[in-house]
């Protein structure tokens, strides 16, 4: 499989949005249709509550919340573990 760098994803993507066709940027640059649409939707910009985000900025952030709660269980579990050698030490 080849790997693209993300400036190379983003030109395809900036030159589809100015109107060149899935096929034609296949064609001339390498990569399969599928690739450069799956591409466009993960670049695509969208604006909420004023703030623009792409999907690819979605992602980013759903892997580093998922990150954030894995370290949160471990920092209970420690916690919990922490407490309960306290109240053993004080019987």
């Amino acid at each position: 499989m080849i790997r693209y760098k993300k400036e190379f994803k983003q030109s395809l993507v900036e030159m589809h949005n100015q109107g060149r066709s899935y096929t034609d940027l296949s064609a001339e640059y390498g990569p399969s249709v599928d690739s450069i649409r799956n591409w466009v939707k993960l670049y695509a910009v969208h604006e909420v509550d004023g703030e623009k985000w792409t999907q690819a900025d979605v992602n980013a952030l759903q892997k580093e919340n998922d990150k954030l709660r894995e370290e949160l269980e471990i920092l209970k579990i420690r916690n919990s573990e922490i407490n309960k050698s306290k109240s053993m030490v004080t019987l």
